[in-house]
């Protein structure tokens, strides 16, 4: 276990030493790291006794079902797998070489290096429990001293991944590159103490948490934010040309299910072309949501309130604008005759409204111009291809298919960046 309480002086200690750790990591070839990484990986697989006791542990800590939390186990060994690491380099940074030594570029005699920022504290989210980890093999892959603040309500199981790098680990590669700590939410000083010293924050959160750690940084420490954001379905009237309503729905169902819409790529939104029979396409969500294979988790007090009110607000609207509500014991339809994205109350509440072209789309979302994440849409090639052009345009930062918010493609930016390029600084060498 490597996870500690820490207070004011200790973080000052802990930053000295992450540094000279950090100027260690700089001669560790990239290839070895990705080696230990993928040993990581191998014993966290199916049914392994890392795997089966962070099922436990998971299923105490959190409010996610256990068929959930098993099936987002399934995915730690892909996250150190060799070679999604040497795929996903490749495509951020053009090759290993240059986290290595001074690779040439097309300009003669020019060459550049990939250079780590040196300390990195990671301010982990608790809505998605493989973020933390995720977030810390960043930190491996760009030679990264990592310092992880835990989130409240997630800490066991960061702890099972540090034992675990501890037992592949025999060479020492990674298990002193990296420190798991967490402190009292009250406790500004330690909390002032990293955001003046360290020399980057990427802070994985809510709005009120990026805010705060935007706030008195040193000068020489970055910001890389990933706040709240919000992402939607467009179902376009030609989808139903090729496709039924259940195929299409099945598969809206599997972005808005998959993880109980906590994720930033889950659907919380869908729209649905003016043309289509709302009722019909209503009813295969219901069918599909009835038929997705992984219970839904239990509900926080809040989120029951948040829940409750969105009831509310459906049945005033079947009855005064000709709404409907449909609700089930795994999922909530609210068809809001209101124009405009909104925020749904998750937990499988899905919101669902009419567009009856992309300029009306866009005057819907609009407002949101600056939280948009993922837009998955069911359509034409065409319609795909212009919704994808003015979609860039909105704020929109990721297209892809319906059915595929939550999966992602191996090397693409997220909210329009490039994770290992964040953590990394370039060195020039003119010869």
């Amino acid at each position: 276990m490597t996870e500690s309480r820490i207070e004011k002086a200790a973080a000052l200690q802990l930053i000295q030493e992450g540094r000279k750790r950090s100027l260690e990591f700089q001669s560790i070839k990239i290839e070895k790291i990705i080696e230990v990484l993928h040993g990581v990986g191998n014993v966290w697989a199916e049914g392994s006794p890392y795997f089966v006791k962070a099922l436990e542990v998971l299923s105490r800590e959190l409010n996610f079902s256990k068929e959930s939390i098993y099936q987002t186990l399934l995915l730690v060994p892909s996250l150190c797998d060799s070679a999604a690491s040497v795929a996903r380099i490749k495509a951020e940074l053009g090759g290993l070489e240059a986290l290595n030594d001074f690779v040439p570029t097309k300009t003669d005699g020019l060459f550049v290096k990939a250079q780590s920022r040196g300390v990195i504290l990671h301010v982990a989210a608790g809505n998605v429990f493989l973020g933390c980890i995720d977030s810390l093999v960043n930190g491996f892959l760009t030679k990264s001293y990592s310092i992880v603040k835990l989130s409240e309500r997630n800490h066991e199981f960061p702890a099972l991944f540090a034992d675990s790098i501890s037992a592949v680990d025999t060479e020492g590669i990674l298990k002193d590159k990296y420190k798991l700590v967490f402190w009292d939410r009250a406790d500004k000083e330690t909390e002032f103490a990293f955001k003046q010293n360290v020399d980057a924050i990427i802070a994985w959160g809510g709005e009120s948490m990026v805010n705060s750690y935007r706030k008195d940084r040193g000068l020489q420490t970055q910001m890389i934010e990933h706040g709240p954001k919000i992402s939607f379905q467009v179902v376009f009237a030609d989808a139903f040309k090729e496709r039924k309503f259940a195929e299409v729905a099945r598969q809206a169902v599997i972005d808005v299910a998959t993880f109980d819409q906590s994720a930033c790529s889950s659907a919380q939104v869908l729209f649905l072309q003016d043309e289509v029979d709302q009722a019909a396409f209503g009813e295969a969500l219901v069918t599909a949501f009835k038929k997705f294979p992984i219970a839904a988790g239990k509900m926080t007090e809040d989120d029951a309130v948040e829940r409750l009110k969105e009831l509310a607000r459906g049945e005033y609207n079947e009855f005064i604008l000709g709404g409907k509500l449909v609700s089930g014991s795994n999922f909530m339809l609210h068809f809001d005759p209101s124009p405009g994205l909104r925020l749904s109350p998750l937990n499988r509440s899905l919101i669902i409204k009419k567009f009856s072209n992309l300029k009306d789309l866009e005057s819907q979302i609009s407002p949101f111009k600056s939280y948009l994440q993922c837009c998955g849409v069911a359509g034409s090639i065409e319609a795909q291809k212009q919704l994808a052009s003015l979609a860039s345009q909105w704020g929109v930062t990721r297209v892809c298919g319906v059915g595929q918010m939550t999966s992602g493609k191996l090397g693409a930016p997220h909210d329009g960046e490039y994770l290992l390029r964040e953590l990394l600084k370039w060195t020039t060498y003119e010869r």
